[in-house]
Formats: structure tokens, sequence, C-alpha cells
């Protein structure tokens, strides 16, 4: 007599395996979820050391170079589109990370203060030279542009196509200056919890929007 058990069991095995080894695939190859704050203080810029290219050796875990690192880092993983809002940008290694990342093919935009385009118009330059999209409010407005905020990989389009992108949300008081990464207290969050990234990605979207007429 048939041992219809077996035959069942069999069945089952064979079917289910391939669906359990896909799955224990995209377990592993999913990226692990970013959640992480960089601090600056009093002994941030305390190194005596200043190559970057040592970067990420230091024990001092508030050394300017390893919070400089991990922007640098994340910005050289990015696959698809970075989306920055913020009133200065004067770090060389991240306009060079940028720029990277911009001869990569991502999509980069910039929205950055009036007064920072006339003032500080040399941290921005070789960057809207280079073919990245720089915004600013109208002339007149009594708002301030406050945030400093970077979205890595969040637009939805570009990340259908990317399975293995992960959105991030670098936020926080920290102007992404040398002195504020050395002279200042101030932190950056950085955060890949998809609704966060997603939510800051809308409220940019809709700040470019409103300035599409200033540049």
């Amino acid at each position: 007599m048939p041992n219809y058990f077996l035959y069942l069991n069999t069945l089952i095995a064979v079917t289910l395996t391939p669906l359990v080894c896909i799955k224990l695939y995209r377990l592993i190859r999913k990226p692990k979820p970013l959640k992480q704050v960089l601090f600056a203080n009093n002994i941030s810029g305390c190194c005596s050391d200043t190559n970057f290219s040592t970067v990420n050796t230091c024990p001092n875990q508030y050394c300017f170079k390893n919070n400089l690192w991990q922007i640098v880092r994340l910005i050289d993983q990015s696959q698809n589109s970075i989306c920055l809002a913020l009133y200065t940008l004067s770090l060389d290694d991240v306009k060079n990370a940028l720029t990277r990342a911009k001869c990569r093919g991502v999509q980069i935009r910039i929205i950055t203060t009036e007064e920072s385009m006339k003032n500080l118009s040399r941290d921005f330059t070789r960057l809207s030279t280079s073919g990245i999209a720089i915004r600013f409010p109208l002339h007149g407005t009594e708002r301030l542009l406050h945030h400093k905020l970077c979205i890595i990989d969040g637009e939805d389009r570009k990340y259908r196509q990317s399975k293995q992108s992960v959105p991030v949300l670098l936020s926080g008081s920290m102007n992404w200056t040398m002195s504020s990464f050395t002279s200042n207290w101030d932190n950056i969050t950085i955060d890949s919890d998809y609704d966060v990234v997603k939510k800051s990605q809308r409220e940019f979207d809709s700040m470019w929007d409103s300035f599409k007429r200033s540049n």
C-alpha cells in the first residue's frame, strides 16, 4: 500500500525548500537598518592628525574625522538620489563625495539660501558647475531656511529600481562646516526608518517645488 503521507511530506518539502532558500537569501542580502547619532563636542577637534585618509581609526569616538567619514561613506554608497537642505556646505570631503556621486549618475538636488549663494558662492559654484541643481527661497521671504538635512535614496520611483538601496535621513543641529564638526556641541542623527525618510522626502519635494522660480 503506498505511503501517501510520505509522498505528501516529500511534495511539501520539494515545494517549500526553494521558497525558504529565497527568503533566507533575501534576509541575508537585506541591508541592515541604520540608527545612529554623531556628536561633536569640546574634544572633537583635539586630534593632532587632520589627514582625512586616516579617518575611522581614531580611538576618540567624537573625533571629527570619524563623524565626517560616516557622512562621506553614506554619500559614496548612494545609488539613486541625494537631497540636501542646508545653509552652507564648506566641507571639501563632502563636496568631493557629492561630485563622485554625480559622476555615478546619482540625481542630486540642493536647497540653500539666496544669501549663501551670494556670500558663500565658492561653496556651491563647483557643485553647480558639475550639474547639481541648486534652488533657494524667493527674494524677500522673512522665513529662514534652518534645516540641516540630507536624504539619500529617498525617492520612491528610484527606490523601486534598486531593492538593495537603503533610504537614509541625516538630520540634526550640526552645520556642514569644519568649525561645526570641531568646535561646537552639535549632533547629526542617521535614521533609515522608512516612514521617517519618506516624510522628510515629501517635505523636501514640497520646498523644492515652491522654490522652482528662484533659479
